[in-house]
């Protein structure tokens, strides 16, 4: 792949976080499509979708174990970012981008509603007490 492709996978994964962070683009949690996960011994704990643009994405996090020797296996894991087609199956993985863990962390925080909790909970903290 030339550089010039790359770069420009990076700046659309910039641009996708971005837009995420500032709440232009709404995700929402599913089950990762049979196109993903079929044929494989993974494991996808998460998997969200966004649309913009008339297109679909999908963010996931797959977990999947790899031989270190015959008798020794380990767990491994990875992010990735894919385009749904309109039945929602992938049609095309993005490469890995320094953005792409940053956007699925940001995707699961949101998504999560950890914010509400932690403000809630910071409420109950006893006045003049500070951790």
């Amino acid at each position: 792949m030339s550089e010039d492709k790359f770069d420009r996978f990076e700046r659309g994964v910039f641009q996708i976080f971005r837009l995420t962070h500032l709440g232009e683009m709404q995700w929402s949690r599913k089950n990762p499509p049979q196109s993903l996960t079929g044929g494989t011994n993974s494991v996808f704990p998460y998997f969200f979708e966004a649309e913009y643009g008339g297109k679909r994405l999908g963010l996931f996090q797959e977990r999947y174990r790899y031989a270190i020797s015959e008798t020794e296996e380990r767990w491994g894991e990875r992010v990735g970012l894919v385009l749904l087609d309109s039945a929602g199956d992938v049609e095309f993985e993005f490469p890995l981008t320094p953005f792409t863990d940053d956007l699925f962390e940001a995707v699961k925080i949101k998504e999560s509603n950890v914010d509400d909790f932690l403000n809630v909970l910071m409420q109950s903290e006893p006045h003049g007490v500070k951790i």
